[in-house]
């Protein structure tokens, strides 16, 4: 009898070591894209790539809208677990310095450039950076490129900033550029954009196009100008201790598809602009703006940039002289 109970015995032992390992695991990943944003097209995409490589060995289940919190709340829900994966965009230069090269005025020239220098400046400089404060960037996904809107008159040199009163994001870079073009700054939350633009508080403001049209800005705003002032990435960030307790299939999947998916979310987001470019444009007056111009106006913050952040002039340098053409219009 018990010998015919022994291979009984060894199934559920078997059940119960897989449990251990993974079976059933389920992931969170949250992220503040709405519907239709490159964060949430992004995060469906890997879900699915992870999902169907581990099967029921470990699931990720993705939260969106900010379901789970914005960028800031999930990168501390990171850290104690209650959220084990998070899309995190312009928040990452809270958790180190060097993340704010991505908010230096003009550097990035497009999704053709980030291709160019991406790899290195995370594996020498961003990557590095971060897991010293804990975290792991698993790979660089997108925010958006960034342009500008108001309802006054067509931006085309810095000079038409000039005493508008932008809603700016309440980041350090960010609102002294938009200061340096002799923008009046209003930093606000994004829930409050809408009703201030109608109650006339505010002239303009600056984002990608498919947030902007998600907003619904292009119904309450006449000019759009395509300044492209900064490429926005977003990066799927990982807690490094919580990482390494997840079994080594699954922190292999994670990694895998994370890097693997980065050119088909550039892709994916040249495919979003150039759709919701046409959308706007049935309601919004177009114009491209003078980059050469813009570009020269911000060397001050460049220069402060250097100094002021650790490994600055070295990202600097190596991202603009990946670019064969540093001064050419890109493409929106």
């Amino acid at each position: 009898m018990l010998r015919s109970f022994l291979p009984l015995l060894a199934a559920l032992v078997l059940l119960f070591e897989t449990g251990a390992h993974g079976q059933g695991l389920e992931l969170k990943l949250g992220h503040a894209g709405g519907p239709g944003s490159i964060q949430e097209v992004a995060a469906e995409e890997f879900a699915a790539r992870v999902d169907k490589e581990l099967g029921s060995e470990a699931r990720l289940r993705v939260y969106g809208n900010s379901t789970l919190g914005n960028d800031t709340g999930l990168l501390k829900k990171l850290r104690t677990g209650d959220v084990e994966l998070a899309i995190i965009a312009a928040p990452m230069s809270s958790v180190a310095d060097e993340f704010g090269v991505f908010d230096m005025p003009f550097l990035v020239r497009g999704r053709a450039h980030v291709r160019l220098f991406r790899k290195a400046l995370m594996e020498k400089y961003l990557q590095p950076a971060a897991q010293a404060k804990g975290y792991r960037v698993l790979g660089m996904w997108e925010f958006g490129v960034r342009h500008v809107t108001n309802s006054v008159r067509p931006i085309k040199v810095p000079h038409d900033l000039d005493g508008l009163r932008f809603r700016v994001p309440k980041a350090e870079w960010r609102i002294k550029m938009f200061e340096s073009y002799g923008v009046k700054v209003t930093p606000m939350e994004i829930e409050n954009i809408y009703p201030s633009l109608q109650q006339g508080k505010l002239d303009g403001l600056e984002m990608p196009l498919p947030v902007l049209c998600s907003l619904d800005i292009h119904k309450a705003q006449k000019y759009l100008s395509l300044t492209g002032h900064l490429y926005s990435p977003a990066f799927l960030v990982i807690d490094e201790a919580q990482f390494q307790k997840l079994p080594a299939k699954v922190r292999k999947a994670l990694l895998q598809h994370a890097q693997a998916i980065e050119d088909w979310v550039l892709k994916r987001g040249e495919e979003l602009d150039a759709s919701w470019l046409a959308r706007v444009k049935e309601t919004m007056e177009v114009n491209e703006a003078d980059r050469f111009t813009f570009t020269l106006l911000a060397m001050p913050i460049y220069r402060e940039f250097v100094t002021k952040v650790p490994n600055g002039k070295a990202m600097m340098k190596l991202v603009f002289e990946t670019d064969p053409k540093p001064f050419a219009n890109s493409s929106p």
